[in-house]
């Protein structure tokens, strides 16, 4: 331990030069005596090329060996996906997870450019052994957790609070999200197909915020079923390419934060039977769905969110959806009708008006908005006129409606 205190007293400046001389210019590296932190820089030369050699993880591991401390608080690795398939890169980070086993390790991350291109079978046990730990995050795929014994050896430490995972093996996450007593941020990225189980269950007391990501491997339709059960669950992100089910929806009813966004590139119809849902907590609401779901959520009300305060939808072009909807411009928005801050982002700069329809119709519905913000990345089909007439209706539809501020934001600015 001596050589240890010795090294991790050298001042940052000198411990930058020697770094230095070890010709590493594409990583950022950081060391001190509470961090340890290799970060390869991302570009499209690196990409393009996938550069690795041997040497490197040789080099990490004296690194390592050489400038960890006792009181290291922070590992980080993010790393072109072809260095995590060196035979000899487990092994050494299995060996690092054991040392900082026994140190006051808080924060361990491992990342990739590419978390599904490459998926590894074993997680090293000794990653799952760091009792110090407050927040771990693998974003590699794994299918299993190397154990010596039995399940009982991947217990997570007692006071892990915020876990990031990459999964493809549902029985050994839910085995996971079980032994972690404290957790309160919890983001996965599930790899699926058709072949697995289809119903994935996330039991947690003290549960604050989820993220799922379900990543389909395949272009088969897969219809995954998400059981929760989180009694004060406040936050809650979804990402789907196939389905949304009511019933997933049901078991969340008293979060202040969701955001869902489903993809349905194959113009399936596979939704789940809708039915109204009232949530009577939620001030923030995030939509990006195919326009046949937003169709279905005009026409029948789908949402009740009556303290609803900020409301984000997201519209692609895919589909062409505006000219596809049918807006019963008669009829009010309810979701909007409390809404003191609307924001509309646009795929594409076109000024239709279809769409200025669905604005207007969006502003006449929302009683007490204060601010309208409208944004689009891109201008497809630009015209100076079209868009001048478009932002002079709109702006008079305000006035004589909410009386709301708009913000025009990206490709929809005033030139």
């Amino acid at each position: 331990m001596e050589e240890h205190h010795r090294w991790s007293s050298l001042p940052d400046d000198i411990i930058s030069k020697i770094i230095s001389h070890l010709n590493l210019p594409d990583f950022i590296i950081t060391i001190s005596s509470t961090i340890f932190s290799i970060k390869q820089i991302y570009t499209e030369t690196l990409i393009a090329n996938s550069v690795y050699e041997p040497r490197y993880w040789t080099i990490f591991d004296n690194l390592f060996n050489y400038f960890t401390t006792p009181v290291i608080d922070t590992f980080y690795l993010n790393l072109h996906v072809s260095f995590y398939k060196d035979p000899l890169c487990w092994p050494i980070i299995d060996t690092w997870a054991h040392r900082l086993r026994s140190s006051n390790i808080r924060h361990f991350t491992i990342n990739t450019f590419d978390s599904f291109e490459f998926s590894i079978r074993m997680w090293p046990p000794s990653i799952f052994r760091m009792h110090s730990l407050v927040s771990l995050t693998l974003y590699i795929s794994f299918k299993e957790i190397a154990r010596s014994d039995d399940r009982l050896s991947m217990i997570l430490p007692p006071n892990l609070k915020k876990l990031h995972l990459v999964s493809s093996n549902y029985e050994l996450l839910e085995e996971l999200i079980s032994r972690c007593p404290s957790l309160e941020d919890l983001s996965l990225t599930l790899d699926i197909d058709q072949k697995r189980k289809s119903s994935i269950s996330i039991t947690s007391e003290k549960l604050k915020r989820l993220y799922i990501n379900l990543y389909k491997v395949s272009n088969y339709y897969c219809k995954v079923i998400i059981i929760i059960d989180a009694p004060i669950l406040e936050h809650f992100r979804y990402f789907t390419r196939d389905i949304l089910s009511m019933q997933m929806l049901d078991s969340i009813l008293n979060v202040k934060s969701l955001a869902l966004r489903v993809e349905d590139y194959w113009d399936r119809k596979f939704y789940t039977s809708p039915k109204k849902t009232v949530f009577p907590n939620l001030r923030h609401l995030t939509l990006s769905l195919p326009w046949k779901l937003y169709q279905k959520m005009f026409d029948e009300q789908l949402l009740c969110c009556p303290n609803l305060k900020v409301l984000k939808l997201h519209f692609s072009n895919y589909y062409d959806e505006y000219k596809a909807m049918i807006l019963n411009v008669d009829a009010k928005f309810a979701l909007v009708e409390q809404v003191k801050r609307l924001e509309v982002y646009m795929i594409d700069g076109k000024f239709s008006k279809q769409r200025l329809n669905l604005l207007t119709w969006l502003l006449r519905s929302a009683k007490v908005l204060e601010k309208l913000v409208l944004s689009s990345v891109n201008l497809w089909d630009y015209n100076k006129l079209a868009k001048s007439q478009f932002l002079e209706t709109l702006f008079e539809c305000a006035e004589s409606t909410s009386r709301c501020q708009i913000e025009l934001l990206g490709g929809c600015k005033l030139d």
